[in-house]
């Protein structure tokens, strides 16, 4: 009824920088949805709190220079900001990756 049939290529074979390629655009194109609504649910709000830590992060770093707040509470802060951003970097990264 007009269906396009794909071949399965065999996974485990020596092949070619164009056969490469071909076989990863043929992937990409075959499975465009999943990887989209992948990267929506999932590395989206990811980003979304490496950007929440960097701006609290920031905000902290010069907001409590020109202040009279203690110094104690603000390495505090940049720590657990900064820690935070760095396992959510990796969590990204992994999910990129994987």
């Amino acid at each position: 009824m007009g269906f396009i049939q794909h071949q399965v290529p065999p996974l485990y074979r020596r092949r070619t920088f164009s056969d490469k390629f071909t076989d990863t655009t043929d992937f990409i194109t075959a499975n465009w949805r999943v990887l989209l609504r992948m990267l929506t649910i999932v590395l989206l709000p990811l980003c979304l709190l490496q950007a929440l830590n960097v701006n609290t992060l920031m905000s902290s770093m010069y907001g409590d220079m020109v202040g009279n707040g203690d110094v104690s509470d603000t390495l505090v802060g940049f720590a657990l900001n900064y820690g935070a951003l760095m396992v959510f970097g990796i969590i990204a990264t992994v999910f990129l990756y994987v």
